[in-house]
């Protein structure tokens, strides 16, 4: 079987300045500008998980380099009503098909596998 680990949590929202002082406000952690996904059409911020490499990702819309990407879309439309709530999750495994196939036989959804760091 293979191991897995959380690597880390999306929050979805709007407004990512907003989203950080609200995060901030509620938490008492402050969120680090991360910087933006040019092909996707969002921006985030990150919060380290103490003691992992786990992290939280507020992730919002690139109002000013984002029309017609995919996240933008997808965030502009599904997440209109979202407001630091959980948006999806990531996992790192050394076998990602395997951890995969598993939950698709649990009945769960798995999106495609993606290389992304």
């Amino acid at each position: 079987m293979t191991n897995w680990t959380l690597d880390h949590v999306v929050i979805a929202g709007q407004d990512l300045e907003q989203e950080m002082k609200e995060f901030e406000k509620n938490l008492q952690t402050e969120p680090i500008p991360g910087g933006t996904h040019p092909s996707l059409g969002t921006k985030n911020a990150l919060v380290g998980v103490q003691g992992s490499k786990t992290y939280i990702e507020l992730l919002c819309p690139d109002r000013s380099n984002g029309e017609g990407k995919p996240g933008h879309d997808m965030l502009k439309i599904h997440g209109a009503s979202l407001s630091l709530l959980p948006y999806h999750y990531a996992i790192a495994a050394s076998d990602l098909s395997q951890v995969k196939s598993r939950a698709e036989a649990l009945g769960m959804k798995a999106s495609e596998i993606q290389e992304i760091s």
